[in-house]
C-alpha cells in the first residue's frame, strides 16, 4: 500500500511506541547487546515498539523497497554518554535522504510522525537536534547500513 516517505512516516507516527527496557539492552555496556538483535522490517511491523535502531532500519528498508531513487541510508549520532539505570546511551539513528530541494531527516524515535526538513546540509540539522535534545552531540555520521563493520586485521609479512 505505500508508495511514498509520508506514506510510510504516517504508519511510523499512527504506530511505534518506544521501548526504553530494549534501549538498556542495547546499550553499549549491556551483556545482552551481543545477544539482542535489530528487528526486522517486518517485526517492527508486527510488535509496533522498539528503538532508534528498529525504527531506522524499519524506514530505511521499507522506503528503499518501495522507492529505491530515494537512496534512503541511516544518520547515526553519538551523543555525549548518559546513563540510564546503569546502562551508558549514547548512538541514536534516524532515515535520511536528499533531494533538489535538500536533506531530508526522519524515523526520529524521539519525534515519531516528523519529517525534518530540508536542510542545506547535514550540519545544519545537527547544530538544530542538538538544541531539541539539549545533549551534546560528539559525531555524526551517514551510512549505508546499522551493521558494524568489523576491522580486518592486518597481516604483515615479513621478507627473508
Amino acid at each position: 500500500q505505500w508508495k511514498t516517505v509520508s506514506d510510510v512516516n504516517d504508519w511510523i507516527k499512527n504506530n511505534f511506541d518506544y521501548d526504553m527496557e530494549r534501549a538498556k539492552q542495547l546499550s553499549d555496556n549491556s551483556s545482552e547487546r551481543g545477544k539482542t538483535g535489530i528487528y526486522s522490517p517486518e517485526e517492527l511491523y508486527q510488535i509496533k515498539k522498539g528503538v532508534c535502531v528498529d525504527l531506522s532500519r524499519f524506514a530505511v528498508e521499507s522506503i528503499n523497497s518501495i522507492d529505491s531513487s530515494k537512496h534512503v541510508q541511516y544518520l547515526m549520532i553519538e551523543f555525549e554518554p548518559i546513563i540510564i539505570d546503569g546502562a551508558i546511551i549514547k548512538k541514536h539513528w534516524m532515515a535520511i535522504y536528499q533531494d533538489s530541494s535538500g536533506y531530508f531527516i526522519y524515523a526520529d524515535s524521539k519525534r515519531p510522525g516528523l519529517i525534518a526538513g530540508p536542510y542545506k546540509n547535514v550540519d545544519d540539522f545537527i547544530a538544530e537536534y542538538q538544541t531539541f535534545r539539549e545533549r551534546k552531540i560528539i559525531s555524526w555520521k551517514v551510512l549505508l547500513s546499522y551493521q558494524r563493520v568489523k576491522k580486518q586485521k592486518t597481516i604483515q609479512q615479513r621478507k627473508g
